[in-house]
């Protein structure tokens, strides 16, 4: 995460990146993303596991920002912009597909409780 000027950089970890990311941006969170207003999400990477992500995590903090964290984001993100809003609709598009597999292996349909598949 950045301000909006990209003059500051967070990294961290979380389980929920859409619920982290927003009480971040909602300045609910105390500490350093509200003490520098880091409210641009730039840069994100998912695992399976928490040990992964933890490993991946203390990699990047490792290195410089100008080395390794900012090539990063150039890298996926040339024009810094914020990934919020695509990061909600892409999970918003999840949702409905896990639905539609879902009562696909229910046999319903997703707009009526009804078995028209």
């Amino acid at each position: 995460m950045t301000n909006n000027r990209n003059t500051v950089l967070y990294t961290g970890v979380t389980n929920n990146i859409r619920k982290r990311v927003y009480e971040h941006r909602q300045r609910l969170v105390k500490g350093f993303t509200k003490k520098y207003n880091l409210i641009k999400l730039v840069y994100y990477e998912s695992f399976g596991d928490s040990i992964s992500a933890i490993k991946r995590e203390k990699q990047i903090k490792a290195g410089s920002r100008k080395k390794k964290k900012e090539n990063l984001i150039n890298n996926v993100n040339g024009k810094w912009q914020d990934l919020y809003e695509a990061l909600s609709d892409c999970f918003a598009r999840l949702r409905l597909v896990r639905s539609d597999f879902f009562m696909r292996l229910l046999g319903r349909c997703r707009v009526c409780p009804k078995k028209c598949l």
